[in-house]
């Protein structure tokens, strides 16, 4: 009697011991599945209240739900608004807040909201766990090696005005010129990096110049139009620990140049061959940074004009070398 009970209970206990392996190893595989997903930015709305990810039903998704999103720097919780199979649309449970991600960006990913204390340092100091999931991304998404190490997408506006001074100045048919050039110059200007650091922009100006000669008594007046374009690199390195970012700006251009002298005029083609500039940014604003640019550069004309008195037509070519001080925002 007592063996059969003595088989009856190790029968019970090989029966429900496995279950209790089971479960617990499907909890720990769920808790790893949960908490170790890095995921990419696929887009930030305009208003940057939302974002998305290529994180679906099939990915064990659901509308309402509640995960972390964690950075080195940052982590909160946000909740899944629209879900369809391949991907979600995500936002910040608190109110107003603003996702402080961009496109391309990667971010750790977890179902479990209430470990963010051991989740994040998790994630900072596992760097083969790190690798080991980007290597996962990168099977999936070809692509996408090539989009982070271009970093995300950055697109700037700069508005900036200055003032010029010409250190030196020739003129075709004119000899000993004595007299000084001062201008304004005013610029509008489009960036979008091609890596991380490198832009690429493309720009129009608008010079206003006047010329005092003092042998003859002559002011010349100048208005100057000119598109251009360059590279613009940006030295992130040099001060990590300040406010104020410098950078190394190329431009190349064409446009229209037409000068004034007392009764006379002529017009013609502009080139800036070319202009460098070593600019100062400084985050003096919470989305906006304030521009201090120095800068020197190489101004021709060749411009015709009309003798009113004869009626000839004579070309002339200037060439100038500027240094000037750009002051803007870029946003």
């Amino acid at each position: 009697m007592k063996l059969n009970i003595y088989i009856i209970t190790l029968f019970l206990l090989m029966q429900f011991q496995p279950v209790w392996a089971q479960e617990e190893s499907q909890d720990e595989n769920s808790e790893k599945k949960d908490n170790h997903n890095l995921v990419v930015i696929q887009k930030v709305s305009t208003d940057g209240t939302t974002f998305v990810i290529r994180r679906g039903i099939k990915d064990k998704v659901f509308e309402n739900q509640k995960s972390l999103f964690s950075t080195k720097n940052i982590s909160f919780v946000a909740r899944a608004m629209t879900v369809n199979r391949e991907y979600s649309q995500w936002k910040a449970v608190s109110n107003n807040a603003i996702i402080p991600f961009e496109r391309g960006e990667i971010i750790n990913f977890s179902h479990s909201i209430e470990k963010v204390w051991t989740e994040i340092p998790r994630v900072i100091s596992d760097s083969q766990y790190r690798l080991t999931l980007q290597r996962e991304m990168f099977k999936k998404d070809p692509s996408l090696k090539t989009r982070i190490k271009k970093g995300p997408v950055r697109t700037n506006w700069q508005f900036s005005a200055g003032s010029t001074y010409a250190l030196s100045e020739s003129t075709q048919n004119v000899q000993d010129l004595s007299g000084t050039r001062t201008g304004l110059i005013f610029n509008v200007r489009y960036l979008r990096n091609y890596t991380k650091d490198l832009y690429y922009h493309f720009g129009l100006r608008y010079d206003a110049e006047t010329y005092i000669s003092t042998t003859p008594n002559v002011t010349e007046e100048t208005i100057r139009i000119i598109a251009y374009t360059g590279l613009t690199l940006r030295l992130r390195n040099i001060w990590e620990e300040s406010n104020i970012d410098p950078y190394l700006a190329l431009d190349l251009g064409i446009g229209t140049s037409n000068t004034t002298v007392e009764e006379l005029s002529k017009s013609g083609l502009a080139t800036l061959l070319p202009s460098v500039r070593l600019g100062f940014e400084y985050m003096a604003f919470k989305k906006n940074t304030v521009l201090l640019e120095l800068f020197a550069e190489s101004v021709n004309a060749d411009e015709e004009f009309e003798e009113l008195t004869v009626g000839s037509v004579t070309e002339q070519k200037t060439s100038i070398t500027n240094i000037g001080l750009n002051l803007g925002l870029n946003f």
